[in-house]
């Protein structure tokens, strides 16, 4: 799990919209390193298995998230 990611972060899947994802492993380090500039970490959908990239929420202060929020800027692989 990065180390930047704490319990009660959740993100949606772009693609099925469930909030069951979970923080993905590194596989490119040029694109890992790229979205993590833009604060953004792979994120893997445990419902369809989509890999996407997303910013944790509850990241930015007094940003708790709510589930009805949409995902901030997903990059779909």
């Amino acid at each position: 799990m990065p180390e930047d990611t704490k319990p009660g972060m959740k993100v949606s899947c772009p693609k099925c919209g469930s909030w069951d994802a979970q923080p993905s492993r590194k596989r490119s380090v040029v694109l890992d390193s790229l979205m993590r500039i833009f604060d953004m970490q792979p994120y893997r959908c445990r419902a369809c298995r989509r890999r996407f990239y997303a910013k944790p929420r509850g990241k930015e202060s007094g940003d708790h998230g709510t589930e009805q929020d949409a995902p901030v800027g997903p990059l779909v692989r």
